[in-house]
This record gives C-alpha cells, structure tokens and sequence, in this order.
C-alpha cells in the first residue's frame, strides 16, 4: 500500500476503497466477472470434497475459523463477532472472548470496510 495510503490501517483500507471506486456500470461489470468466477470455480469443484463452512449469525450459533492450535483466537457469537468488526457493539459489551498474546488486540482492531 505504500507510504502514501496514509499511516493508521483506517487510512490504508481507505485508500484501497477509494481506489476501486468506478461507475456503476463499471461496479457492475466487476460483479458481473466475480459471479461467473465464482460460478465457474463451484460447478468445477469436486463433489466428494468437504468444504468447511461457517454457521449462519443466528445469535447463538459460533463460527469457527482456521486452526485449532492457533496462538491466538477471538470466541463467541456470530452476531457479537460481526457487530463488533462493523463498529455496532464495544467489545466489552460483546460475548466474545480474546485469547492468546494476540487476540485483544485483534478483537480491537478489527473492522469491516464498507463506506
């Protein structure tokens, strides 16, 4: 991202929004090949080959996500999980759980970039 993105991630992610930014036509060409990408990788995939999934944010069911022994991990609700990267709920008000010499500062950092 370079120097000039800006020092703080906020910044940084700004930045890269910023620059994706088209008309609609344009926005809707990028869907338009995204979909037919992602159609085309499902249709080529092996059937018998399980895939992980997550569990819908219902409010009480948890997603999990990467390994097991990971050194650090954030715990809890789905809905808590994506209120809380989407700046909607504190994550001390929240049901989650930081673990580990990294996750509080995960769980304080995290965020979802739509402007």
């Amino acid at each position: 991202m370079g120097p000039a993105a800006g020092g703080t991630v906020d910044e940084r992610v700004a930045s890269l929004v910023r620059a994706e930014r088209a008309a609609p036509d344009v926005v809707f060409a990028r869907w338009q090949q995204a979909r037919r990408t992602a159609l085309d990788a499902l249709r080529a995939a092996d059937p018998d080959r399980p895939l992980e999934w997550v569990a819908a944010p219902d409010g009480a069911s948890v997603w999990e996500f990467g390994a097991a022994e990971a050194e650090s991990g954030i715990a809890g609700p789905a809905g808590d999980f994506c209120r809380v990267a989407a700046r909607r709920l504190a994550p001390a008000s929240s049901r989650l759980r930081a673990t580990g010499p990294h996750g509080a500062a995960a769980l304080r950092l995290m965020r979802t970039y739509a402007e």
